[in-house]
């Protein structure tokens, strides 16, 4: 079966491959985890991947949605753990960083104490080393030895942690397998997510993010095909119109 496009289509098609960048936009994947136990707290978790210089520049994006057992609880999110879909490597080839917690989207930080980073090829690691992980709406102050790092409230804000990777990582690929919270209150109740008892994983899209260049060229192909559609109209006149 053979498609044909409408003219307009066509004209678009024909920019796109005509002044196409080399060069394959940066790629992300998102899914938001909730914790099935006495806090059933969520995050939007976001992995972002852009290739240069014969390695990736990956980054985890962490976004603390709360308790919704109790919305007025300061919460902390301060452990994660996700596999990634690709093989093992040699141990002499896992990646350990300090990596510190960058605000994105209105975020704050309040504390940017480096984060632990292990990174084995089939599994990433990221720990808040002082206990002081991605908080939600609700602010809190340090109780018992656990904090917050920053805060995350409307869609968009994220604490991000970016660090450079040898490997080719498909975010798409990329699941949970622990999440630690904490309560911010006397007793520091805490929920986790983990093999035994898993978080309910909702996903909320795998996208290409275009490049600046890429945003720029469609709208030049847009207009290329506007123009276009405009002279056929011209051409195809009768005349009577005339």
């Amino acid at each position: 079966m053979h498609v044909r496009l409408s003219p307009l289509l066509a004209a678009v098609a024909g920019a796109l491959v005509l002044f196409a960048p080399v060069g394959a936009a940066a790629q992300t994947n998102s899914f938001r985890a909730c914790t099935q136990g006495v806090l059933r707290n969520c995050a939007d978790l976001e992995f972002r991947v852009s290739s240069g210089g014969g390695a990736d520049f990956f980054e985890v994006l962490v976004r603390n949605l709360g308790s919704s057992t109790t919305p007025s609880l300061a919460t902390s999110i301060y452990n994660l753990v996700f596999t990634t879909g690709a093989p093992p490597v040699d141990p002499a080839n896992t990646i350990a960083e300090s990596v510190a917690p960058i605000a994105e989207g209105g975020a704050t930080v309040t504390d940017a104490t480096p984060w632990d980073l292990l990174e084995t090829g089939d599994f990433l690691f990221l720990n808040a080393l002082g206990n002081n992980g991605v908080g939600g709406c609700v602010a809190s102050g340090p109780v018992g030895g656990f904090g917050q790092a920053g805060t995350t409230c409307a869609a968009g804000e994220f604490l991000a942690f970016r660090f450079f990777t040898p490997r080719s990582f498909d975010p798409a690929l990329f699941t949970l397998t622990n999440l630690e919270v904490v309560g911010l209150e006397s007793g520091l109740p805490a929920d986790t997510c983990s093999e035994d008892r898993p978080c309910t994983i909702t996903p909320l899209g795998a996208v290409d993010v275009p490049e600046p260049a890429s945003v720029s060229l469609v709208a030049f192909a847009l207009a290329m095909a506007g123009a276009a559609a405009r002279r056929r109209r011209r051409t195809t006149r009768s005349p009577m119109e005339s």
